[in-house]
């Protein structure tokens, strides 16, 4: 997604006309069409009175080009750092870990909770995705489709509407598999 469209996807989250969008964050309303018409990139002041006026963090517009395990690892230092990470897992001989049975585990209640309510949702989501795919009523496809659809923006709305302050208690496991390369 190009920061236009993020823009533009938090504005109608908002429920917000392009119109009240340039007045809430102070930007012509020309400019913000051609942000979300990708004519033209914002300066980082105006992403953040953008940001600013969806009352969303700056995070959620910037983009992330994630293309290896470089670009993921300082993501992963600030988790451990803001959500508190242990590594769980077997470990060899050596006392190493062994490469297939680690995982992280959170010990922020409020980033387990998160992830739980994320995971859930992925799972009726992935869900309704396969119904439909599986479908062979047109109509019925197109339902499943337009309600998975919803419940991805409850997720963003959730997000957006209830900022989360990050604590440091017990944790959640999340598994990480190597791939097959």
């Amino acid at each position: 997604m190009t920061i236009g469209e993020k823009i533009q996807f938090y504005r109608e989250i908002r429920g917000l006309s392009q119109t009240a969008l340039a007045e809430l964050s102070d930007v012509s309303i020309n400019t913000l069409r051609k942000y979300e018409n990708n004519t033209r990139n914002p300066k980082p002041e105006q992403v953040q009175k953008i940001a600013n006026a969806l009352q969303i963090s700056i995070h959620a517009l910037i983009d992330i080009d994630i293309k290896s395990i470089d670009d993921i690892a300082p993501y992963l230092f600030e988790i451990a750092k803001i959500g508190g990470v242990e590594f769980c897992g077997e470990k060899d001989a050596s006392g190493k870990y062994i490469k297939n049975s680690i995982t992280l585990q959170f010990k922020s209640d409020v980033l387990k909770i998160f992830i739980k309510e994320w995971a859930d949702k992925q799972e009726v989501i992935n869900k309704l995705r396969n119904d439909a795919k599986n479908s062979p009523d047109e109509q019925a496809k197109e339902y499943l489709l337009k309600r998975a659809d919803e419940i991805e923006q409850e997720i963003h709305l959730r997000i957006i509407d209830s900022p989360r302050m990050i604590d440091n208690s017990k944790g959640i496991s999340v598994r990480i598999y190597p791939t097959n390369n």
